[in-house]
């Protein structure tokens, strides 16, 4: 028999996935049915009954795999690695998971953090905006994040390069707290120039994403990141 490792570990290997989405989550959540006994207990009729015919056959492959399935395997590179980023994993029915998100009809199962995950619960206020913004628009994004993160407000915006990277930096030049929610996996720092700017965030705040680790920058990753 398949025994999981940690906790988590049924729930990463259900967000590697394909075809189980947060949808699948959502309807799993009324019957009250645990990742594990999704994975490796639920007869084939029931998963069929709730979830995508796709997903119920790949489901049946895991179970005649096992240890040997490549989902599986790269489950435990999953852990191996969030172990050695000091990654933290918040599923949605727990405390530390983010009120305000936890009631969205698309919050996602599972958010990575690295940093601080306290800060998901502070006050916060976004600032977004172009990437090739002007030079009044950087100072002027820079000068409100610092005035606010003075004012005790934590900064949150996308990382990328612009006005989300003024924002950044102008809540840690005032000692303040900013969030990154990336279009990647918070250990794909994208784009590559901000990786200076990463790294000091993790010292003052915390760099979220829903994406499985590794996942890259792609167009439709980040419509998906603004909604968080």
């Amino acid at each position: 028999a398949l025994h999981f490792p940690t906790a988590i570990a049924p729930w990463l290997l259900l967000h590697r996935l394909p075809g189980f989405s947060y949808r699948c989550f959502a309807r799993a959540q009324p019957h009250h049915l645990e990742a594990e006994s999704i994975v490796l207990a639920l007869p084939a009729g029931r998963l069929a009954a709730l979830f995508p015919a796709a997903v119920v056959e790949r489901l049946a492959g895991l179970r005649r795999t096992g240890t040997n399935d490549p989902l599986w395997q790269q489950m435990l590179r999953d852990i191996e690695r969030c172990d050695e980023l000091d990654v933290h994993i918040i599923r949605q029915c727990e405390p530390a998971y983010p009120a305000f998100l936890q009631h969205t009809a698309s919050a996602p199962p599972l958010l990575f953090v690295r940093g601080n995950k306290d800060v998901l619960h502070l006050p916060q206020l976004a600032i977004v905006g172009a990437r090739n913004a002007t030079a009044a628009g950087l100072k002027c994004a820079a000068d409100f994040a610092r005035g606010l993160a003075e004012r005790g407000l934590t900064i949150t915006s996308g990382l990328a390069l612009g006005i989300d990277a003024a924002a950044h930096q102008g809540a840690l030049n005032a000692g303040g707290i900013t969030i990154g929610v990336l279009g990647t996996g918070v250990d794909a720092i994208y784009p590559r120039q901000n990786g200076k700017l990463a790294a000091a965030m993790l010292e003052r705040g915390a760099l979220v994403s829903e994406l499985s680790l590794g996942s890259p920058a792609k167009r439709e990753h980040f419509p998906q990141r603004n909604r968080l």
